[in-house]
């Protein structure tokens, strides 16, 4: 194995020779070990021809960058496609690759626009390229279509940066195109699943149209878990697993030996570059800098805090400075902090922290809670009246009374006993039985009014109806129906028919990215709170008292009295921030009502066949209920799939390895393999 020292640090180039075999070659410098080998196809040993597999490395003794190439053989020349762009992208890597830059879309948009520029340079070399004279005219016109065509080739490319203080992990960068393959490996475990790689050689560089097929595959992370790199052409692809468990130098050169005598055997390139231990990144012990994007937010009661994750923080610690001077520290695991606060101006800043390291603080953020509305005064509630039944007892009494009272007078009358008899007797005139005609009184009936006193006849007052009182509902213009087919329930309160989990789903971004996915949704459930006047509901999605345990979203135009709703879901996008006041404008409104019967709550702003990105928790009263065949651990995930519309239920059709699950120490979602990776076992 070679060794490279010196007084100056680099840079270095290596490339092989395209016309001559390269047997396998080992060098360490610095953190680096790398060992490439080359080798030419049968029939281009045979005929003199060069081999149109490229490698090109460059390196110093804080960074590596590399290609593999392998020309298109149907193209014009390929090798020289494979050549030309190996030079470039080992050039754009080492000088134009942005420093600090993390995201995915930002690195695979320059990279796209790089290839895209070396399209008139690359035609020009083509156009330079002579025919051999004595080429027979049939095989003229066919190199002479081809140059039409142009030249193309797959390629493998990557960056490896070692920590440096505004890169307290390092950084790797690996892009490909087309079926020249890549492999990444931990300290004993495979992590190629990672890339989210399609190795396909349909995407290729073309030097008449740039890319083709398709955009450049992009993967970009720390060195916090790596410890090996691979790339090598399709040639060798027959060996994958075992050149990723690993294979000593005399038994990569048998295999390579033994494929080049094979009938069908093709152009081998192979590189692998190793992190030696003693460099491993978390042994590097360097200051952690100053979370980004620090904000402070308050509200009527409650202060909080957000920033960006830190690469290399296990923890964060939050200073906080109350408005009477008292200072209190919290150290939290996540990247945001919320705590009930007094009326007054209080004082935040933040710092990370890693085993052995302590970041520097943020600027101080000054927040001020706002005094709570004094109370207007109520009206005194109206005076007590007797209710109307009261009124109803009463009048039957007193009706009852009067009946008692006149058959009493009606008997004294007809008996002919009493004082009451008697002075009816002068005064009421005799009539005979059966007489058809009027009677004529007498004189003393005339006298009645003399002898008896003129009592007038005073009905009781008629009382003035009082208000009735109404049940108190919701203030809108009319009860809201329960949905059609719901049964009327008993408004006794009932369990939750789910379990919360202790804390939301958190929305951050996949191995590899610094970004959530784009047009990525939440699905969460839980009981609803409260439905108020202005058309905003809450429920609550988390057991423990933090930031978006609970959400707040417009309440849909279907009527749902809430009521009959013992859980809700909710789907809505991921970009609406936790901490906003704002409240949510859901894609999706699922209900369960006491009965277990479930029915959408107003109308889905989803699309049959729409692909999505989904957070949630593994769990039926969260993400199971739209995604089947979740085990139901409780953990928060994210799934890729796409939304299906399945007999009037909305369900996520999962594609194979679209299940990602929360990885609390590296705080992204890790994607889960979907059988136990191979173990590799290092060379002694």
């Amino acid at each position: 194995m070679a060794s490279h020292a010196g007084s100056r640090p680099g840079p270095y180039k290596v490339s092989v020779d395209q016309h001559r075999e390269t047997g396998v070659q080992t060098f360490a410098f610095g953190p680096f070990v790398v060992r490439y080998l080359f080798a030419r196809s049968k029939d281009s040993v045979e005929s003199g021809e060069p081999g149109q597999d490229y490698i090109a490395i460059q390196y110093d003794d804080r960074s590596l960058v590399f290609a593999l190439c392998d020309g298109v053989s149907q193209s014009f020349y390929g090798d020289l496609a494979a050549r030309f762009l190996g030079d470039a992208l080992v050039d754009w890597l080492w000088k134009r690759l942005p420093a600090g830059e993390f995201h995915v879309e930002a690195i695979r948009r320059m990279l796209m626009e790089c290839l895209s520029s070396l399209v008139p340079e690359a035609t020009r070399a083509v156009q330079s390229i002579p025919i051999p004279p004595d080429a027979p005219p049939m095989l003229r016109d066919v190199l002479e279509q081809k140059r039409a065509i142009g030249s193309e080739t797959t390629f493998a490319c990557g960056a490896i940066e070692m920590p440096s203080p505004s890169q307290p992990e390092g950084r790797i960068v690996l892009a490909w195109m087309g079926n020249s393959e890549l492999q990444l490996w931990g300290r004993d475990h495979d992590r190629t699943r990672e890339l989210d790689a399609v190795w396909d050689d349909r995407y290729r560089w073309s030097t008449k149209v740039g890319p083709k097929g398709g955009e450049v595959g992009i993967f970009v992370g720390t060195l916090r878990d790596v410890r090996r790199v691979l790339a090598y052409s399709d040639g060798i692809v027959s060996l994958r697993e075992r050149l990723g468990r690993g294979l000593d130098d005399a038994a990569l050169k048998e295999e390579a030996q033994r494929l080049g005598e094979t009938p069908a055997s093709d152009d081998i390139s192979f590189l692998e570059v190793e992190l030696q231990p003693e460099q491993v990144p978390e042994t590097v012990l360097l200051a952690l800098p100053v979370p980004a994007t620090f904000q402070v937010r308050a509200t009527e009661d409650r202060i909080g805090a957000t920033w960006a994750t830190v690469p290399g923080a296990e923890q964060y610690e939050v200073e906080w400075t109350k408005p009477s001077g008292e200072q209190e520290t919290f150290v939290v695991g996540k990247t945001w902090w919320t705590h009930p606060g007094s009326e007054g101006e209080h004082a935040l800043r933040v710092r990370a922290l890693a085993q052995g390291r302590v970041g520097e603080w943020s600027s101080i953020r000054s927040v001020t809670v706002p005094a709570r509305a004094a109370e207007v005064p109520q009206p005194p509630p109206p005076p007590r009246h007797p209710k109307r039944w009261i009124w109803m007892v009463g009048g039957l009494a007193a009706l009852f009374f009067l009946m008692i009272c006149g058959g009493v007078l009606l008997w004294s009358s007809t008996s002919g006993t009493g004082p009451l008899a008697a002075l009816l007797r002068t005064a009421t005139p005799k009539f005979t039985a059966m007489t058809t005609h009027t009677p004529t009184p007498t004189a003393a009936a005339t006298e009645i009014p003399a002898l008896i006193p003129t009592l007038t006849s005073t009905e009781p007052p008629t009382p003035t109806p009082l208000p009735i009182a109404t049940p108190i509902c919701p203030p809108t213009a009319t009860q809201p129906a329960p949905v059609p087919g719901w049964l009327p329930e008993s408004p006794l309160p009932t369990p939750p028919p789910y379990a919360l989990p202790e804390f939301p789903p958190p929305v951050r971004p996949v191995t590899g990215e610094n970004a959530i996915p784009e047009n990525a949704v939440v699905a969460v459930g839980g009981p609803l709170l409260a439905c108020g006047a202005q058309g905003i509901c809450e429920m609550r999605i988390a057991r423990q008292d933090v930031s978006g345990a609970a959400v707040r979203f417009r309440q849909p135009a279907s009527p749902v009295s809430p009521d009959t709703v013992r859980w809700v879901w909710i789907v809505y996008p991921a970009d609406h921030p936790t901490t906003s006041a704002e409240p949510i404008s859901p894609l999706l409104v699922m209900v369960e009502a006491r009965d277990g019967t479930r029915a959408l709550w107003g109308e889905a702003k989803l699309q049959d066949g729409q692909a999505t990105w989904v957070y949630g928790i593994d769990s039926p009263g969260g993400l199971g209920t739209f995604v089947q065949g979740l085990p139901g651990t409780g953990e928060a995930v994210l799934v890729r799939g796409v939304w299906r519309l399945d007999r009037g239920t909305w369900i996520v059709e999962v594609i194979e390895g679209g299940l990602y699950r929360f990885s609390q120490g590296m705080n992204v979602y890790v994607r889960e393999p979907p059988t136990p990776p191979p173990t590799w076992t290092p060379r002694p």
